[in-house]
């Protein structure tokens, strides 16, 4: 999510009233030598020079006019910008044990335990401990080599899964931000995970969630921020999702131990074998592999479908560079059915490409920021303890006085220079780098590496519609990784002789009809099928779930009930069940397969709302039917929801809940609730309304 402008705008006239409720006026400190810096506003500081512009490209014009070191102010929250390689040596260098600490965030505090994570914990002994065992234990080159197996059974699948889309486009972001999560999991939890499905669900829920700055971070005296916004019973109902899921998958396996004993095949017993063996200053708990396990999650998933996102793209848009690599993938793999990941040493071209991908396609052009944690300086400015230090890695990967041509996608440059990964040189940090860098690289670049070689060995790829290169959108979305804006769909054609036949392949089991032609439907997920006792057992679990709030009409949560349910349904492909799309005849030779699959959908209607809602609605009927009687009897109780809701919204006040938080969050929830029955309330309205209520009666 981006700094959206309006919401910081109807904010803004609330923070003026009560302004001096919250902040007190801060006491006198020795005057320190900062650095420059545009003007600032009153309250919002420099956030109206952002706009709506990406902060990171934002950063870099500013850094033009100001100076490569900055000082921001974006709401209550002061910053320092790196806008330089020279200077970002400072800070990842020189200063890099004063600049170890990360500041709070909400959604750490809340999905992460409290930030006992890696990737957004304080730095402290404690974090030192759990970074060693991550480095050496979990993701050092020879466990990430352990895991090859499950790779290959994924990557497997994955191109199988592309060659059965022949003649249509390519959705490259989703196949691969599945098949990614996917081994993720295996890695973590094993072959046998019944809640893999659920669990990538939730974590793709956390990546659209993590994807940029919100109000309430930018205004932390603030707190009620959090509320209104629903930022905050959001990320908790997912929290409280992901620990019960945790909690299953942990007694499954100390079950398991009881009986196998220890072994080493997935992460899950790496750590449980540390906990038990004992000996650690700080013992680990079962919330420490949580968080951990989350970063994993989170990282392995964005940032590799970003990157292999990216190199496709710049390849599609420079044919020379996409023949170029395709000609050395066929030749190294000359005579081969297919590519192997002991063989990726010889694709010394398509490793410049995916340098090239990350200097100008960072995956997180803003380093994710440092906590000053003892008073240094960087460039002969003074940086004092709790400022935040943010590095622009955009800015330093496209600095002309290190790069020729900086803003072209030329691979060639890499062929004769020593650039590595690990952050020695300050011009090229794509991972980051001192003792903040990223853990997982040789995780994440394997996969990459194996993915984008699949794609150009078997594959030769085009642009649909008669686009042309010039014609690709390479626009950039908000977030904190540099997602594409608009996703990549080429389409590709055979290549005679460099197509597998997947089900002769030894050693991985094979898709046995991936996709059911006359309604697209994909009957088997996971390891579980929809036409199974035990696979519709499964995913009628699955909702009730994440359900944890079942639709009941009175309690008006009708809309949020769709976007639930519709989010299930698209995760099996069977959103046609209930979207309108005409059954299939009694007479078709796919009606049996296709009124089981309709019978599961419809128990997941029947599973996700009240017993009252049941009862009215139960009958001979369609999932689409059963679905079209919820709408009606939602619809037809509008008129008397509206105007209880009106009058509940018009009359709350703050002296009838019990604190700041309760009267914001039950605003929120009336806001909701008026929107469910199509009645939204104006931004003006609800910002007036909060603040009448507020102020003394």
């Amino acid at each position: 999510m981006a700094i959206d402008m309006t919401i910081v705008l109807i904010v803004f006239s609330f923070i003026i009233s009560i302004y001096f409720m919250f902040i007190r006026k801060p006491k006198g400190t020795k005057a320190l030598n900062l650095p420059p810096g545009p003007p600032t506003l009153p309250i919002i500081g420099n956030l109206h020079q952002i706009g709506l512009e990406l902060p990171h490209r934002a950063f870099r014009n500013l850094s033009k006019k100001y100076g490569p070191i900055m000082s921001l102010q974006l709401g209550q929250i002061s910053m320092i910008v790196v806008s330089s390689p020279k200077l970002a040596e400072e800070v990842i260098k020189t200063n890099d044990l004063a600049l170890a600490s990360r500041p709070y965030a909400l959604l750490a505090d809340i999905l992460l335990y409290g930030g006992i994570d890696i990737a957004f914990g304080r730095y402290s002994d404690y974090w030192r401990q759990m970074k060693k065992i991550v480095t050496m234990e979990l993701l050092s080159v020879k466990k990430v080599q352990s895991f090859m197996g499950f790779r290959a059974e994924e990557i497997d699948r994955f191109t199988e899964v592309v060659q059965s889309s022949v003649g249509k486009p390519v959705h490259i972001r989703q196949r691969v931000m599945y098949m990614n999560n996917t081994v993720v999991c295996k890695c973590l939890f094993g072959n046998n995970c019944r809640q893999q499905d659920v669990l990538i669900e939730l974590v793709e829920q956390v990546v659209a969630l993590s994807s940029g700055y919100y109000i309430a971070d930018l205004f932390p005296k603030l707190s009620f921020l959090s509320v209104i916004s629903g930022m905050k019973s959001t990320l908790n109902h997912i929290h409280e999702t992901l620990d019960k899921i945790f909690n299953e998958i942990f007694e499954d396996r100390r079950i398991k131990r009881q009986t196998t004993g220890p072994t080493e095949d997935d992460l899950v017993d790496v750590l449980f074998n540390i906990k038990e063996r004992g000996g650690l200053r700080f013992p680990v708990t079962d919330n420490n592999i949580k968080a951990i396990f989350l970063n994993m999650l989170i990282g392995g998933t964005d940032t590799s479908v970003v990157t292999i996102e990216w190199a496709m793209t710049e390849l599609m848009k420079n044919p020379d560079v996409m023949k170029k690599a395709q000609a050395e993938v066929r030749e190294v793999f000359k005579g081969k059915k297919t590519v192997l990941e002991s063989e990726l040493n010889g694709l010394v071209y398509l490793k410049h490409i995916i340098k090239e991908t990350l200097r100008l396609h960072i995956t997180i052009p803003l380093l994710l920021p440092r906590e000053c944690m003892e008073q240094c300086q960087v460039g002969g400015y003074d940086i004092p303890k709790k400022m935040k230090v943010v590095v622009n890695g955009l800015a330093c990967g496209t600095d002309p006085e290190y790069w020729d041509d900086p803003e072209t996608f030329k691979p060639e440059r890499f062929e004769k220079t020593s650039y590595d990964f690990f952050g020695t040189s300050p011009e090229y940090i794509p991972f980051g780098g001192g003792r903040r860098i990223c853990p997982g690289i040789a995780f994440g670049l394997v996969s990459i590496e194996l993915t984008l070689a699949r794609l150009l060995f078997h594959f030769n790829w085009e642009l649909p519609n008669g686009m042309t290169p010039k014609d690709i959108d390479m626009t950039e979305s908000h977030g904190v990784t540099a997602i594409k804006k608009s996703s990549l769909e080429p389409s590709w054609e055979e290549v005679p002789g460099l197509i597998p036949t997947w089900g002769q392949r030894s050693g991985v089991q094979s898709l046995q009809n991936p996709i059911w032609v006359p309604l697209k439907l994909v009957p088997h997920v996971g390891k579980f099928s929809l036409e199974t006792p035990m696979g519709a057992g499964f995913a009628l679990a699955k909702i009730r779930l994440i359900f944890t709030l079942f639709f009941d009409i009175q309690k008006v949560a009708y809309s949020q009930w769709v976007k639930l349910f519709k989010l299930h349904v698209r995760g099996y492909t069977v959103l046609q069940h209930i979207d309108g799309t005409p059954p299939l005849p009694k007479t078709s030779a796919d009606y049996t397969q296709w009124n089981k699959i309709d019978g599961v959908v419809l128990q997941w209607i029947y599973g996700s709302i009240s017993d009252d809602l049941l009862t009215r609605i139960l009958g001979d009927d369609t999932a689409h039917q059963a679905w079209e009687k919820v709408k009606k009897i939602f619809l037809n109780n509008k008129g008397s929801c509206v105007a209880t809701l009106e009058h509940e919204f018009t009359n709350l006040t703050l002296r009838s809940m019990n604190s700041l938080e309760d009267y914001c969050q039950k605003l929120k929830h009336l806001v909701d609730q008026l929107l469910d029955v199509e009645i939204p309330l104006s931004e003006n309205r609800r910002v007036l309304q909060l603040v009448r209520r507020l102020l003394p009666e």
